[in-house]
């Protein structure tokens, strides 16, 4: 009777242990109701460094002189506001999507010598819908009740709840696990890229080789990238909690550039009346490091609040030899320049 009694004593005394215990384990999923919008406004800002810098053309070092008027920062500033109405989802997954573009700016440039980037506001109050091609496995993505270039669709991705970070099922305070590395790119370009080719001359060539030769390269260096994640719990924010994740990650990788110059010196030089036979090797070796913290709507299912920072290192060789009209010249090059970043997502609540 003894052993009974303790055993019902202890059990009523745990009980307030268990519910809490029990109450720890929460889901973070993406699930909107359809038909439900969502305003959200991101935020990019990057900068970097020329460290060092070494020319040398024909024998002669021209670096020293470049390096002396190249002690400002080279920065790239954007802002994208965005309507996403979730016309259907289904198991955690976006099935069709109309999203509308209210505001594209960007600018770049040095601090004293700045410019707004040219053509980049081209979907500009344009709706696109995304609509999963199960046959395919990929969205098709058109113009919503209008026409435009289709073009500047090619590179928009339909994730902007940063959806690689959830979690694959329940998670309690202090749960890691790891975000899959050939969704790192999200992180840095959510909703991918709806710059238009700027208009000017040569650059829409100059954009279709840099996807030909370098994207698949950037794509496979970002997929080594080891992303950590973590459940840290829930945050209150007045009337409203959201759970919060918190994210770090660190990468490294190598990019032959060799191709894709020699293919803009190519596309540069048609038209000329001239000779030139060009060699060049090039590569660039990257390096980043960064964390982040996302902030979960449970309630609504969808992104709340995304803030990262990253830490970046570049370093470039480039050797390059010409002949032209009987003349010979040969260039060898290296540059390290140190960047940071800073990534900004808020929302406006329901839309509707």
């Amino acid at each position: 009777m003894i052993r009974q009694r303790t055993a019902v004593v202890t059990s009523v005394l745990a009980l307030p242990l268990l519910v809490a215990f029990g109450a720890r384990a929460q889901k973070l999923a993406f699930g909107p109701e359809d038909g439900s919008a969502l305003d959200k406004s991101l935020s990019m800002d990057v900068s970097f460094y020329v460290e060092d810098l070494s020319l040398i053309a024909d024998g002669q070092d021209v670096g020293g002189m470049m390096m002396a008027e190249m002690d400002e920062a080279l920065s790239f500033n954007m802002l994208i506001e965005v309507t996403d109405e979730y016309v259907r989802t289904e198991g955690g997954k976006h099935m069709e999507l109309l999203r509308t573009y209210n505001t594209i700016t960007a600018e770049g440039g040095t601090e004293s010598e700045r410019e707004e980037a040219d053509g980049i506001d081209e979907l500009e109050d344009e709706t696109i819908l995304f609509k999963w091609n199960d046959e395919e496995g990929v969205y098709n993505k058109s113009y919503h009740e209008s026409e435009g270039d289709e073009d500047l669709l090619e590179e928009l991705e339909v994730d902007m709840d940063f959806t690689a970070l959830l979690p694959g099922g329940e998670v309690s305070e202090g749960d890691t696990w790891e975000m899959a590395g050939d969704k790192a790119l999200s992180l840095f370009a959510p909703g991918g890229f709806p710059g238009g080719s700027g208009g000017g001359d040569g650059e829409e060539e100059a954009m279709e080789l840099f996807q030909q030769e370098l994207q698949p390269q950037i794509e496979e260096a970002f997929g080594d990238f080891v992303i950590e994640c973590t459940y840290v719990g829930t945050r209150e924010d007045g009337d409203a909690s959201y759970g919060e994740i918190t994210f770090e990650f660190e990468g490294e990788g190598a990019i032959d550039l060799s191709d894709f110059l020699l293919a803009v010196f190519e596309l540069q030089m048609e038209g000329q009346d001239m000779e030139i036979d060009v060699d060049i090797t090039a590569n660039l070796e990257l390096s980043f490091e960064g964390r982040g913290t996302l902030l979960w709507d449970q309630a609504m299912g969808t992104v709340h609040s995304y803030d990262m920072s990253c830490e970046m290192l570049l370093i470039a060789d480039v050797d390059a030899a010409v002949d032209a009209m009987g003349e010979s010249h040969e260039m060898e090059a290296s540059a390290e320049l140190s960047g940071s970043g800073e990534w900004s997502m808020t929302t406006g609540g329901d839309a509707e």
